[in-house]
């Protein structure tokens, strides 16, 4: 029916029996008041036997596919209970008022904590093992709950969703309640909780990260040509870069020689120039002035 709070069912039929009703059925919900569900009927005999052992595997599979840990977050109101916050693991094959049950990880302050659902509440409820049977009637009762939230996934119990219900719509949303740490008790809402379906989150990310490698396979296949067409095309530019290098040092090199050649040349140049320097004008032309040598006396004739 997808209410998100039913109180109760009646019809209007004056049949001996419930097998025999052929009238319309009436569903009363807290939000719409009553509500026309022609679908609902009394099965009987083996009909009603297989209906009803199909309902059981239906809520059995609805259990199954529940999460199997969620994790209970976020800050809790000044005047809030902080106990029954963190992890919860789903009791294999458990089920409380039709709900998958879930067990916390860490110890409360009386042993386990569990998260199960009130159906005469129509609430998701967190206490200890202590109250795991009381009603929400007790002002001791639990240490945090969401009131009118029908949710089979409790991961879902904040979420933001309407459901059609006959012709209109029905609220599934649901706050968070803590209990009071003042001696007077009472509830106060808590709407910075959020209770996360760990499994889910992780998968979340798994899937993040294999999409991120995906795209970088995908982009890395793409670009292996344009990347291999940039490498040919560097490795040409430097081998043409290092024939450039390679010509512009042989002709460094034969500058240098030839600078080296000039300069020895030069220097035997100004050498030879030493040595062939002509003598003064003194010393290849006397002076008329100078005396002339004397001469000795002739040798004797023989």
């Amino acid at each position: 029916m997808g209410s998100s709070h039913l109180e109760q069912l009646a019809v209007f039929d004056d049949a001996a029996t419930p097998s025999e009703i052929t009238g319309v059925w009436g569903v009363y919900a807290v939000e719409e008041g009553w509500v026309a569900a022609p679908a609902l009927q009394v099965l009987t005999g083996k009909e009603g036997a297989a209906a009803a052992a199909a309902h059981e595997r239906w809520i059995q599979a609805k259990a199954d596919a529940s999460p199997k840990r969620v994790r209970l977050q976020g800050a809790l109101p000044d005047a809030g209970v902080g106990i029954g916050l963190g992890e919860y693991v789903r009791v294999p094959g458990g089920l409380c008022d039709r709900r998958p049950l879930y067990e916390s990880v860490d110890r409360c302050f009386r042993g386990k904590c569990h998260l199960r659902y009130v159906a005469a509440q129509g609430s998701w409820f967190i206490g200890d093992e202590s109250h795991l049977g009381d009603a929400l009637s007790s002002r001791q009762t639990g240490y945090l709950h969401v009131p009118n939230a029908m949710a089979w996934n409790p991961a879902r119990i904040s979420v933001k969703s309407r459901r059609r219900f006959g012709e209109k719509l029905a609220s599934t949303i649901g706050v968070w309640m803590t209990l009071s740490r003042t001696p007077d008790g009472g509830w106060f809402e808590a709407p910075g909780l959020e209770l996360v379906d760990v499994d889910a989150e992780i998968d979340y990310w798994k899937e993040k990260r294999q999409a991120l490698t995906t795209m970088l396979c995908i982009l890395s296949v793409a670009l292996i040509p344009a990347a291999l067409h940039l490498g040919r095309q560097m490795l040409i530019k430097w081998r043409e870069a290092r024939k450039a290098a390679a010509r512009a040092q042989k002709v460094q090199d034969r500058r240098r020689q030839r600078r080296a050649v000039e300069m020895e040349v030069s220097r035997f140049a100004k050498s030879l120039g030493r040595q062939t320097q002509p003598t003064s004008a003194s010393t290849q032309y006397p002076s008329q002035n100078m005396t002339k040598p004397k001469r000795g006396p002739a040798p004797p004739s023989m």
